[in-house]
Formats: structure tokens, C-alpha cells, sequence
């Protein structure tokens, strides 16, 4: 079973998971621009492009 890429304007989404810190939780995604991967720590609830910009600011 494949699994369906979630697709961007500028980026990809190649895998997430969530990881349990303890006191909270919080979700890491692999994502790409085509170009490169890059891993960055998205919103449990909130669009990552969201999150991918406030990082990359």
C-alpha cells in the first residue's frame, strides 16, 4: 500500500510521525521542495506551510 504525498504550493510533505516528549507531544515532518529534504517540526493541529514559513522567516 502507498502511501498518498500531501502536495504544496512550494513543498511537499514526504512523512510525519508524532513524537511523545513526555509532557506534550509534537509532530516531525520530512518535507521537500524539490530540491532538498529538510526535516522540520510541524503543528499537531495547523497546516505545516503555516509552520514552514513562520520557521523560515
Amino acid at each position: 500500500m502507498t502511501e498518498e504525498l500531501k502536495k504544496y504550493e512550494d513543498f511537499t510533505i514526504l512523512s510525519e510521525y508524532v513524537q511523545d516528549l513526555g509532557t506534550r507531544k509534537q509532530k516531525i515532518c520530512w518535507i521537500t521542495d524539490g530540491l532538498a529534504e529538510y526535516q522540520v517540526i510541524c503543528g499537531l493541529e495547523e497546516d505545516p506551510i503555516l509552520i514552514w514559513l513562520e520557521a523560515n522567516q
